[in-house]
């Protein structure tokens, strides 16, 4: 009985004199849900991180719907030095309050950041951190990180998500490469892989994002056309809501299908005959008719036309990647996947992906032909 009483009484003791966790309170906090990662102009050695911060009381406040079309509850720290962890601690001494990176969902690059520079050791940098998310997205920022991180659109209504809501969270667009900051790591670290993502650019005032970049050494190699980037889509995963032109023979003016479905299946193994590599691509599309041009035939008609133009398309994507060296569909994991003696390696990029046999078999299926309303 007394040895159970001097237990609990030591307990009580212990609890008493804790300190407890590092708490602070919510309006003790900023939270930074944007980070921005720019060259400095002055010294190529040094780094310029830009934050968008959120204040305490963002959401709730006014009108009741989040912050206010002008962005006065966001506010952008801008901090520059020779590594990032030096610059998170200068960050604490430019606010009153505690840095929060728990609600940081996307990280932008200054396009002309990664084309000089490797972002490798930035990106273990926020891996490593369990302190930052790595679901956060990852994009570059062109002209500038802090200049598309500084933008507030008109229909923003919490800190930030005007740029959370391009990968696919509100509008789903074709063009838009949806690459999380632990993928791109994992590409870049993987040997023969290719880092992708998009490409925001800041035009008169708006975010417009229908580009994609490719990577090389952790640097900027290539940036895919808004055309490309919805082949790079078809081909990675599937799109939805897409578009594909084709200018027939006898007319000036395309003729169009919206992509209701598309999807590919990919499959890379040694050639049958036992020398080289050969890679088969099966492209399905469901569409709708949108513009004709006053075309009078069977829609089926048009199909073997859009399927030749397609594959013309896509042969020509994919050579654009083998002179580059680059492989964004990751053809060395799916050859590895069918070959047990292979290990990836950079030898894949130059010696054996300008080598591969592509087989192409593009299926489009024309499933509407559009709504006429007689009066």
């Amino acid at each position: 009985m007394r040895k159970n009483f001097i237990l609990l009484l030591c307990s009580i003791i212990i609890i008493l004199n804790s300190s407890g966790c590092d708490f602070k309170d919510i309006d003790k906090r900023v939270f930074i849900v944007a980070v921005g990662i720019d060259g400095n102009q002055g010294n190529p050695d040094l780094i310029t991180m830009s934050f968008k911060a959120a204040m305490p009381g963002s959401v709730g406040e006014g009108s009741g719907t989040g912050s206010n079309s002008q962005g006065g509850n966001t506010h952008i720290y801008t901090v520059t030095g020779s590594s990032v962890s030096n610059i998170l601690r200068t960050l604490k001494g430019q606010t009153s309050m505690e840095p929060d990176f728990s609600h940081m969902k996307i990280i932008v690059y200054g396009r002309d950041y990664a084309g000089r520079h490797d972002i490798s050791s930035i990106e273990e940098f926020f891996i490593r951190r369990r302190d930052f998310q790595d679901m956060a997205w990852v994009c570059l920022g062109a002209p500038t990180a802090k200049e598309v991180l500084s933008v507030t659109p008109n229909e923003e209504k919490v800190p930030g998500n005007g740029l959370f809501l391009k990968f696919g969270q509100g509008t789903d667009s074709p063009y838009a490469v949806k690459t999380k900051s632990y993928e791109l790591y994992n590409d870049i670290i993987t040997p023969g892989c290719t880092p992708v993502c998009s490409i925001m650019q800041l035009k008169e005032g708006n975010i417009i994002m229908n580009e994609a970049a490719l990577f090389s050494e952790g640097k900027l190699a290539l940036i895919l056309s808004k055309e490309e980037t919805q082949l790079l889509n078809l081909l990675k995963d599937r799109i939805k809501f897409g578009t594909f032109s084709i200018i027939r023979k006898e007319e000036k003016k395309p003729t169009s299908i919206s992509v209701d479905n598309g999807k590919s299946k990919i499959n890379v193994s040694k050639a049958k005959d036992g020398g080289g590599i050969t890679c088969t691509i099966d492209i399905k599309i469901e569409g709708s008719l949108e513009e004709i041009n006053l075309f009078t035939g069977k829609a089926t008609e048009l199909s073997p036309e859009f399927e030749e133009a397609l594959k013309k398309q896509v042969m020509t994507l994919l050579n654009k990647f083998s002179n580059n060296n680059l492989d964004p569909l990751r053809l060395e994991m799916r050859y590895w996947s069918n070959t047990l003696e292979f290990i990836p390696t950079k030898v894949w990029l130059t010696d054996m992906i300008p080598n591969i046999n592509y087989v192409i078999n593009p299926k489009i299926d024309i499933i509407h032909t559009g709504v006429i309303e007689e009066k």
